[in-house]
């Protein structure tokens, strides 16, 4: 009998590869999206996060008041974000440079992952319309 046929008490050797595929699968979508914010957050550059020249972070956020898709939001960035827009700069790098750093180690996925998807619900908001 061939060892790809043999059935053991588990399911066999066919089984066990399925398993292991379907362990690793979560594991690279979690190491890519941690990557994927961890080098994002690498072009948000203190100090000013391209306030001076209209670009980078400023100009995606004060995308959300030029274009906006909700105007609530647009109300909040235009009213509180920008008017604070180098306490925001730092928080949004801080924030996304621990949301890859915690996925990729693998930590409190859950928690990082919610952070991740409210995140990109505020980038879908800034920049769907521009």
């Amino acid at each position: 009998m061939s060892a790809l046929t043999e059935s053991s008490g588990n399911g066999g050797p066919i089984a066990a590869a399925e398993e292991r595929l379907a362990r690793a699968v979560p594991v690279i979508l979690r190491l890519s999206v941690g990557f994927l914010w961890l080098t994002n957050a690498g072009w948000k550059v203190p100090p000013d996060f391209g306030q001076e020249a209209g670009r980078g972070l400023y100009g995606f956020t004060a995308a959300a008041v030029e274009h906006p898709v909700f105007s609530p939001f647009s109300w909040v960035v235009e009213q509180v974000i920008l008017p604070n827009f180098t306490v925001f700069g730092w928080g949004v790098l801080i924030l996304e440079a621990s949301l890859g750093a915690f996925l990729l180690l693998g930590l409190a996925t859950r928690f990082w992952a919610l952070v991740g998807v409210a995140q990109s619900i505020g980038i879908g908001l800034s920049v769907a319309n521009a």
